[in-house]
């Protein structure tokens, strides 16, 4: 997609009476926020960092086609912490370990181990603090 693609296109939508709304930095952050001020019902994408940028409702799938027949599933994220019995930062921290997009991921640590580690040592300095490096290298050639 080209700069004038992206132009051509915000022009189409503001004749249509669309409001656009160019994120400062992610667009994830930009919608999360948009939804946690009530401008919006829900975030939707195929991005799950929409839940760690706080998005109240997050849907995912909305925009598969119809023909794959894929459902679209709707996360409360007030309802995953509850569930994990996690506070916002430790689900955060949850993230991180499990994967992101903004570094680089812990090898031999998923999201079974993530949750594991943060509810033992609260937050993820105190993992860092803690973990073993070398047992986690030689789990992951298991």
């Amino acid at each position: 997609m080209t700069e004038q693609h992206s132009e051509g296109c915000k022009r189409l939508l503001s004749l249509m009476g669309v409001p656009v709304i160019e994120a400062p930095s992610e667009a994830e952050a930009q919608c999360a926020a948009l939804c946690k001020s009530g401008k919006v019902y829900a975030v939707a994408s195929e991005d799950m960092d929409s839940l760690t940028f706080g998005a109240p409702i997050f849907l995912r799938h909305l925009m598969v086609s119809g023909s794959k027949k894929v459902p679209v599933m709707e996360f409360e994220v007030a309802k995953i912490l509850e569930d994990l019995n996690l506070t916002m930062d430790q689900f955060i921290d949850l993230c991180i370990l499990s994967g992101c997009d903004y570094c680089e991921s812990i090898r031999g640590i998923g999201g079974k181990t993530a949750l594991k580690l943060i509810n033992q040592h609260s937050c993820i300095e105190n993992i860092l603090k803690n973990i073993n490096r070398e047992v986690m290298l030689i789990q992951s050639f298991k």
